[in-house]
């Protein structure tokens, strides 16, 4: 017996919410060709799969403490070049167009096939479009 599709009272089927992994996927593509990128370096600690510590801007002297791996990809293309991993990140330390204050906010790292370091960017923020604090459910900044 086939099992019936489930549908809503307007008889088509129900939208599912996608899942913080999924809205991270879809959204590196935008992001990609929002923001400026910089060269960067990334410490790794642990043990096989290595987790992402520590991002190190290589061109300016910022330091930024990785708080959360968001989202993961690997072997991907990514604005038209292969990467090997990219990472979505929660990152706490210097705001990315205001490095005198501090806070916390994602950013995204690309481990490209034809370059030897990293390349980052911030990722804008849902509420202004550009790189800013991620902000609790209430609208306050986190830090």
């Amino acid at each position: 017996m086939i099992a019936a599709e489930q549908k809503n009272e307007h008889g088509s089927r129900p939208r599912s919410t996608p899942s913080r992994a999924d809205r991270g996927r879809s959204n590196t593509r935008a992001i990609i060709g929002s923001v400026r990128e910089f060269p960067a370096i990334i410490k790794h600690e642990g043990v096989i799969p290595r987790r992402p510590t520590e991002v190190r801007r290589a061109d300016a002297p910022l330091t930024w403490r990785v708080v959360e791996v968001l989202h993961t990809e690997t072997d991907v293309v990514v604005a038209e070049r292969s990467a090997r991993r990219v990472y979505r990140l929660l990152v706490a330390g210097p705001m990315p167009y205001a490095p005198e204050k501090d806070g916390k906010f994602e950013l995204l790292a690309v481990d490209y096939i034809d370059q030897p370091y990293w390349s980052i960017r911030p990722v804008p923020s849902e509420a202004e479009g550009r790189p800013g604090d991620v902000s609790d459910s209430a609208g306050h900044a986190s830090g």
